[in-house]
């Protein structure tokens, strides 16, 4: 790889880790409603620094020890995920999550799509790292 398409390459990782972040938070708070909506994405927010450190480990996921780590990482984001929201819609957020999505479906819509397709693209960009052999 030329060095010219490696800075290109880094440019393009850290413009996709600001990005998915900052629209995560703004459509997260989105959610929130000013106090009249749903916290349930705020399980994704609160596992967002994992993320945000595969993002930074991508630079050296051509080492496979390095890809290992950032499976290990990502797999740790998933459980803090999904256990915090698992522990939410056992409680009241289910209701509130029901309700504001039968008033705004399209926020609460397109902030599961957010994370869904920012989480896609991060293993697309892992996945076309060419591991190298030890």
């Amino acid at each position: 790889m030329s060095g010219e398409w490696k800075l290109v390459s880094g440019f393009l990782t850290i413009t996709y880790g600001v990005v998915y972040t900052a629209g995560y938070l703004i459509l997260t708070f989105f959610t929130l409603g000013a106090g009249h909506g749903t916290a349930v994405m705020l399980s994704g927010l609160i596992a967002l620094p994992f993320v945000l450190a595969c993002v930074v480990l991508l630079f050296w996921a051509a080492k496979r020890t390095m890809r290992v780590a950032i499976a290990i990482l990502m797999c740790f984001n998933y459980l803090v995920t999904f256990s915090i929201l698992g522990i939410m819609l056992s409680g009241d957020e289910l209701s509130y999550a029901r309700r504001y999505f039968g008033g705004q479906p399209e926020i609460l819509t397109a902030t599961v799509a957010w994370y869904a397709v920012g989480q896609l693209a991060f293993w697309i960009m892992f996945a076309t790292k060419k591991p190298r052999l030890p």
